[in-house]
């Protein structure tokens, strides 16, 4: 196999990842665990060693996200729009569990 072929397989198979929900999912909690949208700089004594192991995760994850958008942006655009939509009913149900606790501690 050449490497055109294996870009090609690679493509192919990330865009069949991104084609699922599931697989959206997957690739959005591996980017937010890996730092992506979190800072990387850390204060203190250990702070440089710490800081570029968490751009070293980061970069890794910022790779992955580039290359879904270049294999489709469309559903790398609709991979954010549910990672946010998720986000926002996540933030409403807690809200709303709060919201009933209070309630319920106030009785």
């Amino acid at each position: 196999m050449t490497a055109q072929e294996r870009q090609e397989q690679a493509d192919r198979d990330l865009h069949a990842v991104l084609s699922t929900p599931e697989g959206r999912r997957v690739i959005f909690r591996l980017g937010v665990q890996a730092g992506l949208l979190a800072r990387s700089f850390v204060e203190g004594p250990d702070g440089d060693r710490l800081t570029a192991y968490n751009e070293g995760r980061r970069s890794v994850a910022a790779v992955l996200f580039d290359e879904a958008k270049r294999v489709s942006s469309s559903l790398y655009r609709r991979a954010w729009r549910e990672y946010f939509d998720a986000e926002e009913r996540d933030a409403l149900a807690l809200e709303k569990a709060r919201e009933e606790a209070r309630a319920a501690s106030e009785e």
